[in-house]
């Protein structure tokens, strides 16, 4: 607890600090002022619980100033230092709801009476204060569940709209039954895996931090209304007017906030838009299908339920081209992506507009899915939300660009990854050849230690080095050969052994083929 000494004599300042009791009574002197400007301004910085106020100090007295701190504070426990000059004050300090009033000069025993009064006071108000903010929140906490339900027993027409409406309404929440909506499902990917283990405590801490970061990530969208349902599960009704195109920078914003903070991903379903507030139970379901496919996506995805609709006029001619094509870019066959990906489009122009778009939302999430599944290291984003940016396409000319975009960009990152994967495992081979060159070599002893097929080894091989497995072989043990031969006190049979020749004859009848010469011949030419 914290008191502050306001007296305009310096020797009566100073005496009060040094008391005992400040420390008796755990008070601590925050702060001091000899005239009435400067104790306003320290009053405000260190907000005591106790004031020692003298009646008579410059600027304006006592009384003026227990007047400005009235205004501040109901709380601040006021006693007041008189001389008997001033009793004539006394009247009004008690109108100012003074803690009490000591003559000067203050006794001792005085003083320890009325800091312990004005301490307990201060200790029952905090008290009182404390009761009352907890009744408050107790009554928000129970105005928003209920506010809650009510939203859940509206999407899920639980009782009939009027009645949803009304009690809506009580809790300042008033809907136009006739206006536009849709409706957001936001759900923590593998919340219940990833908390597995945790306290209670720490599930529902967690669930407070999703459900606050979701809050303040849509304070600049003022027409949603958010609510609770499962653990890890947000819905979020919007009412939409002129916004249809926030739908999907709402979902962002979600998304990116959890990611940052919490470090979880969320997948997000989304509704189609609906006439009016009786339609939203259909909102509502969409948009948990919507959200249910990230088990076909992968986690992470903002899901419009107009890319998750089955087409019926999916016909086999172009069912064939899909699957071909989903095969090239699984291969990372790039001119074949391009050349099957012309002639798909070009039947996709044929459809009408919805089914061409329902075609290739199908298309996107089997990429997305082969994406996910192609185990790329460092896997670079090719498109942040390509179901979003397919269902933001206006034209055709405008969907057909962004997947001839989107296609062929994941063909080339696909084509790298193996590449890169291929690089590595020629390199290897490579390796393992020259650690090995003094035993009997094979192709099917390198696949084996490789985990491949000797025909496969032997394809990526020869595509890689330009070289057969065979050749690059004899060319390593006659480089390897040459460079033993340096070495004057190394016998030829001795070399012949360690490059993989058990006959010495037909080493040098191999060396003579490959390098012109025999090997004593090198060695006399070239030491």
């Amino acid at each position: 607890m914290k008191a502050m000494i306001v007296d305009d004599e310096y020797y009566i300042r100073e005496g009060l600090k040094r008391s005992s009791l400040w420390n008796e009574l755990a008070i601590e002197v925050a702060g001091e002022a000899e005239d009435g400007a400067s104790a306003w301004s320290a009053y405000l910085e260190c907000q005591p619980d106790i004031m020692l106020l003298d009646i008579n100090i410059p600027d304006y007295n006592g009384i003026e100033l227990a007047k400005r701190i009235r205004g501040h504070s109901a709380d601040t426990q006021i006693i007041f230092l008189t001389g008997y000059d001033e009793f004539q004050w006394v009247k009004e300090a008690v109108s100012l709801q003074a803690s009490d009033y000591l003559l000067k000069p203050v006794v001792r025993e005085e003083l320890s009476k009325a800091l312990s009064k004005a301490k307990l006071q201060a200790q029952l108000r905090e008290d009182r204060n404390q009761r009352e903010d907890l009744l408050r929140r107790q009554v928000h906490d129970f105005s928003k569940a209920a506010h809650e339900q009510w939203l859940i027993d509206l999407v899920q027409q639980r009782r009939p709209l009027d009645q949803s409406l009304e009690l809506l309404a009580s809790s300042g929440v008033h809907l136009d039954p006739a206006e536009e909506y849709a409706v957001l499902c936001c759900e923590v990917d593998d919340f219940s895996s990833f908390f597995e283990g945790a306290s209670a405590s720490d599930r529902q801490l967690s669930q407070y931090a999703y459900r606050k970061l979701v809050d303040e990530a849509l304070e600049a969208y003022p027409r949603v209304y958010s609510f609770g349902e499962v653990a890890g599960r947000i819905i979020l009704l919007v009412r939409l007017g002129n916004g249809h195109n926030q739908l999907s920078e709402m979902a962002e914003a979600v998304r990116s906030a959890v990611l940052k903070y919490l470090k979880l991903t969320v997948s997000i379903g989304i509704s189609h838009p609906v006439e009016g507030l009786e339609r939203t139970f259909n909102a509502y379901h969409e948009a948990i299908r919507a959200m249910e496919y990230k088990a076909i996506v992968g986690g992470g995805q903002i899901i419009p339920y107009s890319s998750t609709v089955v087409t019926m006029t999916h016909n086999n001619r172009m069912l064939d081209k899909e699957l071909y094509l989903l095969s090239e870019i699984r291969a990372g066959n790039e001119e074949n992506v391009d050349r099957i990906l012309r002639e798909w489009t070009d039947n996709l122009r044929t459809m009408a507009w919805n089914d061409m778009r329902l075609v290739a939302s199908q298309l996107v999430m089997f990429v997305i899915r082969l994406l996910k599944e192609a185990q790329i290291p460092n896997k670079p984003v090719v498109h942040e939300n390509p179901l979003v940016g397919l269902s933001d396409c206006r034209t055709i000319d405008e969907l057909i660009q962004f997947l001839t975009e989107y296609l062929t960009e994941v063909g080339r990152v696909i084509r790298l990854s193996k590449e890169c994967r291929s690089h590595k495992v020629i390199e290897q081979a490579k390796g393992w050849i020259r650690e090995h060159l003094a035993e009997d070599l094979s192709l099917v002893k390198l696949a084996e230690h490789l985990n491949m097929s000797p025909k496969y080894l032997s394809s990526r091989f020869k595509q890689a080095t330009n070289e057969t497995f065979a050749d690059f072989t004899t060319q390593i043990r006659f480089e390897r050969a040459k460079a033993l031969l340096a070495d004057p006190e190394m016998k030829i049979l001795d070399i012949a052994a360690k490059v993989g020749f058990t006959d010495t004859n037909y080493f040098s009848v191999a060396f003579k083929k490959h390098i012109g010469m025999t090997p004593t011949e090198y060695r006399k030419k070239y030491l």
